[in-house]
């Protein structure tokens, strides 16, 4: 009987965790401020990084609330959307995959990735259970979404079809 609550408990706390990634917050436990910034990617004491256009530079463009209308849902070309957050792996996974089809399908997609931390009503409008989201956007309409981490090729089959 003790092993069964155990086993419980275990399985409630780890249920508690994998749900709060899925619904886009930050598990609870609190980390020390100087690890913060090499959990989100950076390091301590770094410096912003190189900003659109300069060399270095992601050619994965970030999108906010005040210019989602203008990037996305005006763009000629189709946009792939990542909604995600500093702070989620699978996130912070799929960014080379993601730099890598914006420069090969660069002039026929664009992709952009959206904070969902930071802008909260897109969030709301457009993203599924987990993170991250991912989005098509084809003449200012939402065409497909799937949600979760996936290899190159899996993402290649979600855009293919919409870059004409």
């Amino acid at each position: 009987m003790k092993e069964l609550l155990i086993s419980f408990l275990i399985a409630l706390v780890a249920g508690s965790f994998i749900n709060s990634c899925s619904q886009g917050q930050p598990p609870a436990a609190e980390m020390p401020a100087d690890q913060q910034a090499t959990r989100e990617g950076g390091q301590s004491g770094e410096g912003p990084g190189p900003q659109a256009g300069e060399p270095g530079a992601s050619p994965v463009q970030e999108v906010t609330e005040a210019n989602f209308n203008q990037e996305v849902l005006s763009s000629p070309t189709p946009v792939l959307v990542e909604f995600g957050a500093k702070w989620c792996v699978p996130c912070k996974k799929m960014a080379p995959i993601l730099e890598k089809l914006a420069s090969e399908y660069q002039g026929r997609l664009k992709v952009v990735s959206v904070d969902v931390d930071e802008n909260h009503n897109l969030a709301d409008q457009y993203t599924q259970s987990g993170l991250p989201t991912f989005v098509i956007f084809q003449g200012g309409r939402a065409r497909e979404m799937t949600s979760g981490y996936m290899p190159e090729q899996g993402l290649l089959a979600l855009v293919k079809p919409h870059l004409g």
